[in-house]
């Protein structure tokens, strides 16, 4: 045997027999059913069910209950149970529950107790039987089943109803239902019922055409609605009982029915006459006085004024003087929820009142007689009486004096030279004037009292000797707002001229004048009323989040919520005016800002922008094409696409303005700038290119070749010399140098006035906090310029480096940049903010690739070569891969990756996939990798097509450079430790003899290196920065190759190798919004790339080859 318990509340039970306002009750009054039997199981601890049988008049009825510790589900075979509302039977199973599950022992079959006093006496006894033990699997069933078809039936119900409704928006029935119902009172007072109700309708209704046929039921009556059903009273009445064959005024009195089903446990025990009482009197009352025929009801409903009567009557006991206050009797006086009626034979009565919540906790405090003190009564009368005063008769007392009404407040509002507002409230009671702050001690009226209060509160010092409370100046505009209004609800304001210029709210009205003058643009800002300096100040105060600003004039800035101020705020942000020099009332900016007020009238709605004749010329200048300064014997030596590069950088410099060309590798940047620098000669001009050490010969060469006039040096040798060609730069037109040199010279080289510094392969100056980027900042210079092909390789800080170069605070400060730009871009892939930057930065930057302006250059064909691992690298391979794995998930665990570590892990197992004698000495033969390698450049070698092979390891080329000489395959080798002539030497011999095979080095000869000579391209390992490797191919795939050029990847299968390729495409997209490649390191991976880098393939638990 189990023992259960189940709680209910009658709250519950009036949620699920929503018909029933009181179950038990209802339950009380049947007369024409009996609970026979129930029977209780639970088959676990966490369901129980109950069952009941039910004899009626006409049949057996069956009802279940089935409780968990969130649902209660009920079933029951009678007709009026349904799955909006539990049926009669259902709630009496309900209440058993909540009257007896407690610590019942189940299963269990008994015939019902006796739950209270109202639970009927049997009049006859009735035996168990089995009937109900036999019915139980079927309830159950049936349970399901309908539930199952009362969900069905509430589709089909919404469906129809949504069809007729289209249907009758579309052909409007002009027919009126012509069923009437009819509405018979009769008043009663308390007699049986509760003690609450002291007079009450019983309501009986009929319904016919023009016979009236009584309703013997009331919830019969309302299920023939539900179900639409077909009804015959009588020979002059028979119809479908639904909605629209009803009179509207009758429509409205079923609606009400059908709301106040709650209700329904108040009709009467024939269920044909309703009890209308406090429960149900303010919907009755509501429904009946939108009846268009008030004949439908046999009382007259109507609305009238409230008048009830009170008495004060003083009275004395030994020396003490108190008042009793007590109410006339009103038996006719019904209160509810919602209101007062008065109730008699013939009418119904509303009565209004002006504050019906107030009057009603009047009527209740006054059951019996109040008593009061006489120092009370002011506070009482002015609370209780004077709210509803026109709706109460008082005798015994004038209770003139003691209001508030009678009392007039004035308030007198100024403010002063400190701004602080100063109010002086003055009362007038009985035609006397008295000064609320004046001192004195004296009875106050409720609402003076809470005046002095609330102002006290405000206020930050009361006056004695002016009668002022003073707002302090900082909540002055908090007060102006909200407290002034405040002020006119209790009385008559006056404000003074001074404080209503504050009260008004000032428009700026802004204009921003622009011009250039002397190579600067010059920002001016005018307002009506404010000069330059105020308007600063105006600015300041916003930015420190002031809440208003006060102008000399005595008006005031409203800076919260002001749409203007947000505008000129935005704008202050986007030309960082606070780092712009500010003379005579103007910013002085550079003329690169000019683009960014040429669209400001689309992006500041508010702001007039007033364009100088010089300003206007300044932005057609920028965007004309121009096509003159070319020196004549470049002519012919430039491509078309050079010379519209040439002309791109002679119109930054005629506009004193700086640029990147980030042409791809191989299009000739370095043509197009000494074009430009020679057509720039002048005397007294000189300028500097700092680049990679492998270029600074390159340059010379080149300038000697295409140059006619310009004279060059290099700074090469030894600290001494380098100075010495230093102090000779102003012989000189051109001076080059290398990054590393820079660093050196930096103290020598800054002092120097250069008209153009030229960055080569300026990524190198991508990291900001490097000494590269440092020492290239520090050099003056009238023009700059950055040549590269990939200005973006990691992240948008390497686009900001480079700009803090060529034009230092265009893209703001770095920390600025990033809140601004970097994080929404990059965290956020906020599109907004990328083509903001992007429109920023896209006038200052030229890129052309060879696909779009080469038409004439050869394919090049991009072909991945996968290679699996042999039988004995493959569990090398991977179990290197899990301890490494392992590691690393132990390190995220605690307290976080080690970088070094990480990268030297990797560094590991991309040995392994080049070749694993590079890690383990007992590998004597050649990996897979290479022999696969080697076997290419055999097969492409027997072809007569010269390779590059790039690597970022030495050790393999070395490797590669062995094997290659064991099969008499010639080979020249070029690494970072190769002498800068031996460099230069090495290419001409590949260039121009039979050696089929160069091994770069890949960042040593990823840059500056002209081998068109070769037709094929193989990177042996992929790394991860994915321009460097685009560099490296570039070497053969540029102007002057006039063969196919065929690139092979050596990827190894199922290794880190593909893990790098992968992140290589992903990590690509962010420099292709602004320019094109991109590359990923490990610094910027999250902690989940990470794993995933590390990750065990899926067939890790397969062999290769298998």
């Amino acid at each position: 045997m189990k023992k259960v318990t189940y709680t209910i509340s009658d709250q519950t039970i009036r949620h699920l027999v929503p018909r029933l306002h009181n179950p038990m009750t209802r339950f009380t009054r049947a007369e024409n059913y009996y609970l026979q039997q129930i029977i209780v199981d639970s088959p676990d601890h966490q369901t129980v069910h109950v069952f009941g049988s039910f004899k009626t008049f006409y049949s057996d009825v069956y009802a279940s209950l089935t409780l968990t510790k969130t649902q209660i589900r009920y079933s029951c075979s009678c007709s009026e149970c349904s799955q909006q509302s539990g049926c009669t039977h259902v709630a009496t199973l309900l209440s058993w529950v909540k009257s007896e599950m407690k610590e019942l022992e189940v299963p269990y079959v008994m015939l019902p107790k006796r739950i209270s006093d109202d639970w009927p006496a049997f009049t006859e006894l009735f035996v168990p039987t089995d009937s109900l033990i036999d019915h139980k699997e079927e309830l159950i069933r049936k349970n399901e089943e309908k539930n199952l078809q009362a969900q069905l039936q509430y589709v089909a119900n919404i469906i129809q109803i949504r069809k007729e409704t289209q249907l009758q928006q579309l052909y409007p029935s002009k027919t009126v239902g012509s069923v009437r119902i009819e509405i018979t009172l009769m008043l009663y007072r308390r007699s049986s019922l509760s003690a609450s109700s002291h007079i009450y309708y019983l309501a009986d209704f009929k319904v016919g055409r023009s016979k009236m046929y009584v309703i013997r039921s009331l919830p019969a009556f309302l299920y023939r609605i539900d179900d639409g059903e077909f009804y015959s009273y009588g020979k002059q009445l028979e119809f479908d009982h639904r909605l629209e064959n009803f009179t509207p005024d009758a429509q409205k009195i079923i609606i009400m029915l059908q709301c106040s089903l709650s209700t329904m446990g108040r009709t009467t025990s024939n269920e044909r006459s309703w009890i209308i009482d406090d429960e149900n009197l303010d919907d009755f009352f509501a429904t009946m006085s939108l009846l268009e025929d008030p004949s439908a009801c046999s009382v007259i409903v109507e609305r009238k004024d409230l008048a009830l009567s009170f008495t004060f009557e003083e009275k004395t006991l030994g020396q003490i003087t108190y008042y009793q206050l007590s109410r006339k009797k009103a038996e006719d006086i019904k209160i509810t929820e919602h209101g007062f009626y008065q109730i008699t034979g013939r009418r119904l009565v509303g009565l209004s009142a002006e504050h019906p919540e107030v009057l009603m906790e009047l009527w209740n405090i006054t059951q019996t007689p109040l008593i009061m003190a006489s120092d009370q009564l002011s506070d009482f009368i002015q609370l209780y009486i004077e709210p509803n005063l026109k709706q109460l008769k008082v005798s015994g007392l004038d209770v003139q004096p003691y209001l508030q009404s009678a009392e007039q407040i004035q308030f007198y509002l100024d403010l002063n030279e400190d701004w602080e507002i100063t109010i002086m409230p003055v009362l007038s009671v009985n035609n006397q004037r008295v000064y609320l702050f004046d001192g004195q001690k004296r009875t106050l009226s409720l609402k003076a009292a809470s005046l002095e209060a609330w102002l006290s509160q405000e206020a930050c010092r009361i006056d004695l000797t002016q009668y002022h409370a003073v707002i302090a100046a900082d909540a002055s505009v908090t007060f102006v707002r909200a407290g002034i209004n405040q002020l006119k609800t209790l009385g008559e304001v006056f404000i003074s001229q001074r404080l209503r210029r504050f009260q008004e709210k000032r428009k700026l009205n802004l204009q921003v004048g622009v011009r250039v003058e002397s190579d600067l643009l010059h920002v001016s800002f005018k307002t009506e009323g404010l000069d330059g300096d105020e308007l600063r100040q105006l600015l300041s105060a916003y930015h420190r989040k002031k809440r208003y600003y006060k102008l000399s004039d005595g008006s005031m800035i409203d800076l919260e919520n002001n749409p203007e101020m947000e505008q000129l705020e935005q704008l202050d942000r986007r030309l960082h005016l606070d780092d712009c020099r500010y003379i005579n009332g103007e910013y002085c900016l550079e003329t690169a800002q000019a683009l960014r007020l040429e669209s400001l009238p689309e992006q500041f709605a508010s702001i007039q922008l007033e364009r100088q004749a010089s300003f206007e010329q300044l932005i057609r200048a920028f965007h004309q094409e121009e096509t003159v300064g070319l020196p004549e014997h470049f002519t012919s030596i430039l491509r078309d696409y050079q010379k519209a590069g040439f002309y791109w950088l002679k119109k930054l410099e005629q506009l004193n303005m700086n640029g990147i060309l980030a042409d791809d590798m191989g299009l000739g940047k370095t043509v197009q700038v000494i074009a430009l620098l020679e057509s720039s000669r002048q005397k007294g001009r000189h300028s500097l290119v700092v680049c990679p050490s492998s270029l600074a010969l390159n340059w010379q060469a080149e300038v000697a070749k295409f140059a006619h006039q310009l004279s060059c040096q290099v700074i090469l040798g030894p600290a001494a010399v380098r100075a010495a060609m230093i102090a000779q730069i102003d012989q000189y037109d051109l001076s080059i140098t290398t990054y590393d040199y820079l660093k050196r010279d930096i103290e020598l080289l800054q002092n120097q006035s250069f008209y153009t510094v030229i960055l080569d392969e300026a990524q190198v100056i991508k990291n900001q906090r490097t000494k590269n980027a440092s020492s290239v900042k520090q050099l003056q210079a009238q023009h700059r310029l950055a040549l590269t092909g990939t200005p973006i390789e990691n992240s948008l800080a390497e686009l900001w480096s480079i700009f803090d170069f060529l034009m230092p605070k265009f893209l703001f400060n770095y920390h600025y940049f990033q809140q601004t730009y970097e994080r929404p871009i990059v965290i956020d892939h906020n599109e907004a903010v990328s083509q903001e930057l992007k429109k920023l930065v896209e006038p200052f930057i030229l890129r052309r690739t060879k696909k779009a302006v080469l038409k004439e250059l050869p394919e090049k064909i991009e072909t991945l070569y996968t290679i699996e691992f042999s039988e004995e690298e493959w569990p090398v391979y991977l179990a290197n891969l899990a301890q490494v794995s392992t590691q690393l998930k132990a390190q995220l665990k605690t307290e976080g990756p080690d970088r070094f570590m990480v990268l030297a892990m990797l560094t590991k197992l991309r040995q392994l996939c080049c070749d694993p004698r590079l890690v383990y000495e007992e590998f004597k033969e050649p990996g897979n990798k290479m022999k696969a390698c080697l076997e290419l450049i055999e097969s492409l070698a027997e072809s007569g097509k010269k390779i590059l092979l790039f690597s970022s390891f030495t050790s393999i080329l070395d490797a590669l450079k062995t094997e290659l000489d064991a099969r008499s395959i010639a080979s020249y080798t070029l690494q970072g430790s190769t002498a800068k002539e031996e460099r230069q030497r090495l290419v001409n011999m590949f260039q121009s003899d039979a050696t089929p095979v160069f091994l770069i080095s890949l960042k040593a000869g990823g840059t500056g290196l002209n081998l068109t000579a070769a037709e094929a391209i193989i990177h042996y390992d992929p790394w991860w920065n994915l321009s460097a490797q685009n560099q490296a191919t570039d070497r053969a795939y540029r102007i002057g190759q006039e063969k196919a050029v065929t690139v092979y990847n050596l990827i190894m299968k199922d290794s880190i190798e593909e893990k790098i390729v992968k992140l290589q495409q992903e990590k690509k997209k962010l420099s292709d919004v602004f320019v094109e490649d991109s590359h990923g390191s490990i610094a910027g991976m999250s902690d989940e790339e990470m794993l995933d880098l590390f990750a065990l393939p899926e067939s890790a638990t397969s062999q290769p080859n298998q």
